[in-house]
């Protein structure tokens, strides 16, 4: 894994840890998917990325977790409108 993941892991735990939440496998393997990426990814597109992995992993918990990386400032929410 490259060193941006290790940093934003980082990032991302201690945020966690400030929000008494902890960093769950299933939030880590969602991480590590989205740094993976060479290019910008919608939920969706996340969600079956990483379904891929863990077969467990639900919607919910990918836009939970996106939620969670963007108050922790790792992502950004964009909207490119219709279409």
């Amino acid at each position: 894994m490259s060193v941006k993941y290790n940093e934003t892991q980082k990032v991302f735990a201690d945020y966690l840890s400030h929000q008494n939440l902890r960093m769950t496998s299933q939030r880590e393997l969602i991480l590590k998917m989205l740094c993976k990426q060479q290019t910008h990814v919608t939920a969706e597109q996340l969600y079956e990325i990483t379904k891929k992995t863990d077969k467990s992993i639900g919607h919910a918990t990918v836009y939970r977790t996106l939620k969670l990386l963007t108050e922790a400032g790792i992502v950004r929410e964009l909207n490119f409108g219709e279409g």
